[in-house]
């Protein structure tokens, strides 16, 4: 699956992320990931990763630009990718064979999504984990 990263500067308002979701929403678009991070200045970030195989990323940046609290979509330059982060909080069952830093029985990890993605097939397949939290994805300009 090709996925396409879409980072939206929007105006911190009142139902300005409604507006977004709500849009992404009614044109059904296929979005796979979407996260928000304050940025300061009274706007915040919205990193939107879409399924390319069944939307066009041109059609939701021309519809996303079209809502008035959009500032704008950062440039999506293909040759120097956006770093993107997320952190993973694991909680590990106590008669799993993975050993947890402490001994709380709490595993944490920060990596790409692929990464987290990776982590959590293995977790899974190992049958060692009781429950988890991810923080979504965030983009680095």
């Amino acid at each position: 699956m090709k996925e396409t990263l879409l980072v939206a500067r929007v105006r911190d308002r009142p139902d300005a992320l409604e507006r977004v979701s709500g849009l992404l929403r009614r044109r059904g678009f296929a979005v796979r990931r979407l996260s928000l991070a304050l940025v300061g200045d009274g706007f915040m970030e919205l990193v939107i990763r879409i399924d390319t195989a069944m939307t066009d990323p041109e059609r939701v940046r021309h519809e996303l630009l079209t809502l008035h609290d959009v500032d704008r979509i950062m440039p999506d330059d293909s040759s120097s990718p956006r770093a993107t982060k997320e952190l993973l909080l694991a909680r590990l069952r106590a008669d799993g064979g993975t050993p947890t830093p402490g001994g709380d029985g709490v595993f944490e990890m920060v990596g790409s999504p692929e990464q987290i993605d990776a982590v959590l097939a293995r977790l899974h397949a190992e049958d060692s984990i009781s429950g988890f939290v991810r923080s979504g994805e965030i983009a680095l300009p």
